[in-house]
């Protein structure tokens, strides 16, 4: 039989798993599942030593010896399943030795009961139900290895016989012979029996751990790459939109009777009430693509507006779009903020500090014109494709003139952005309406902040502003690693709660994508079975690629 999701094959008494890794995995959890096993057996053998105790006191109260094993063998059941109940993390080493442990105990009280039997009664085929129970116990409940049952099989047949057949050897003479030939072949049949289901055991618990581990890696893939996707879209657009966005494609292909285009699409927009706009361009960029090829203009302006999207992630900004040269974003979308002004302020002298290093490291004339309005904005995804998240508003129309009115290296920004800067920010009037016919048309009033290399003042309240930022940013960053942390605690509760009646398996191990790592899978797959009857509990976890 073969495992189609495993790399591993179970067929016959040659059965291999094409990858160490993989068997070491399975042996795992052979010895695991079959723990319920060997805590039911210890629970029987405990009972029937009880069982023994009564009996004895109840009658004559002789083989006061016999007893006093029988009195052993009950407390060291009872010291077995207290340990293995409590403690449950045993190495395959421990249930082995336990495993044989408990065989030691059921052969002791077979000799019991042959002992207390009279001796005048004794027979050869003396008590060879129970043997045959032990040899199938072995071969079918005890997590041991196929040389191990198979060998202590024989041996318990080998003691038997040679017991019996010396405390009965009075009693029949005559068919002494006959008799242990008869108990021979019960011994081979039963050896065979428990030969033939361990085999067949073993290949149902291979293809199950074989299929279930490749269902669950499968599943693993599945998480993996759906959170790729959302990762890449949540790249694209803001968080609550994205979310929403993927809630109803969801919907939308669950109800297949409902088309995917309908006429009147649906559309993402929400309204910002106070946001600061931002519009950087390059000054100079026409110069500097005419001094390099293509390809080095390409690998600056990349590198380039990448420092960008670090800086605007570090001042809390969030860019909209690159238009050629042009960069352009915003500062509280999509979640409010009320420093969204001094913020966007500090983008800009960011941005021109940045510009600065490209012009000493290239030698060409560039620099930043910054200009930044304040409004409010609608903000949203239109059409059925190719979405993309921008801003509308008067305000953003401003914003774009603030920039084009704006001059080289300095930061131009409207009077209700000046509103919203603290009153120890500096700056002097920047006559933009002078230079934009739109900002004269709209009575436009602007200003120039004053840069923080001319004004020390300026530099140490930028600086202040620039801490408060920091300072607020890791305070974020702890507030939601503790929610993080709190919520997966909670999500791992009600996963213990709903699946308590379901936690008597084995944990199998394994890595998140290639299931070979030697850290057990918290809540990963758990094998529960019944003798060969077997309940398959996979459950799956929403922690980052751990199951």
């Amino acid at each position: 039989q073969s495992g189609h999701y495993g790399r591993g094959r179970a067929d016959g008494f040659k059965s291999k798993f094409e990858n160490e890794e993989i068997k070491l995995l399975y042996s795992q959890y052979f010895f695991k599942q079959k723990m319920e096993m060997v805590i039911q057996l210890l629970i029987v053998l405990a009972i029937n030593s009880f069982i023994f105790i009564i009996l004895y006191f109840a009658n004559s109260k002789e083989w006061m010896q016999l007893m006093v094993l029988v009195l052993v063998v009950f407390f060291i059941c009872i010291i077995m399943l207290v340990e293995l109940i409590n403690n449950r993390s045993y190495s395959n080493r421990h249930l082995t030795l336990v495993s044989i442990g408990i065989w030691l105990l059921q052969c002791l009280l077979l000799f019991v009961l042959i002992g207390i039997t009279p001796a005048d009664q004794r027979t050869p085929s003396d008590h060879m139900a129970l043997v045959v129970f032990i040899t199938f116990v072995t071969y079918t409940m005890l997590p041991l290895s196929l040389i191990h049952t198979v060998v202590l099989g024989l041996f318990l047949a080998f003691v038997h016989a040679l017991v019996v057949s010396l405390l009965a050897q009075r009693n029949t003479e005559k068919h002494l012979a006959r008799q242990l030939i008869s108990n021979i072949l019960v011994y081979i049949c039963s050896n065979l029996c428990g030969l033939y289901h361990h085999h067949l055991s073993e290949i149902a618990h291979r293809r199950t751990f074989l299929e279930t581990r490749g269902y669950v890696k499968n599943q693993l893939e599945l998480c993996q790459q759906k959170e790729q996707q959302e990762s890449l879209l949540k790249s694209v657009l803001p968080h609550y939109i994205a979310t929403e966005m993927l809630k109803d494609i969801l919907t939308s292909n669950g109800m297949r009777e409902q088309p995917m285009n309908l006429q009147f699409h649906k559309i993402y927009i929400k309204k910002h009430d106070e946001v600061s706009i931002l519009f950087a361009d390059i000054v100079g960029f026409t110069k500097m693509a005419s001094g390099c090829t293509a390809q080095e203009l390409v690998k600056i302006l990349n590198t380039l507006f990448g420092r960008f999207d670090d800086l605007a992630k570090k001042n809390k900004c969030m860019r909209i779009k690159i238009l050629g040269d042009c960069y352009y974003c915003v500062c509280g979308v999509p979640n409010p903020s009320p420093d969204h002004a001094i913020c966007s302020v500090l983008m800009a002298f960011d941005m021109i500090t940045c510009i600065k290093e490209v012009r000493d490291n290239t030698r060409v004339e560039v620099n930043m014109r910054v200009g930044i309005n304040t409004g409010g904005v609608l903000g949203g995804v239109l059409g059925h494709r190719k979405w993309q998240f921008d801003v509308w508003s008067d305000s953003v129309t401003i914003a774009n003139h603030m920039e084009s009115g704006g001059l080289s290296g300095r930061v131009h920004i409207s009077a209700s952005t000046r509103a919203c800067l603290p009153s120890d920010i500096q700056c002097e009037p920047g006559h933009g309406e002078d230079r934009d016919k739109y900002l004269k048309e709209k009575q436009v009033t602007t200003y120039l902040v004053l840069n923080p290399e001319s004004c020390a003042e300026q530099a140490a309240a930028l600086q202040k502003y620039r801490k408060q930022i920091v300072e607020e940013e890791e305070k974020e960053e702890v507030e939601e690693e503790v929610e993080e942390v709190n919520g997966n605690l909670n999500n791992s509760e009600q996963h213990e709660q709903n699946n308590k009646a379901h936690t008597n398996g084995a944990l199998v191990k394994g890595n998140k994508t290639m299931f070979t790592s030697k850290e057990v899978l918290t809540n990963g797959l758990e094998v529960i079975s019944s003798h060969h009857y077997f309940l398959i509990v996979v459950t799956l976890s929403n922690r980052k690629g751990y199951l």
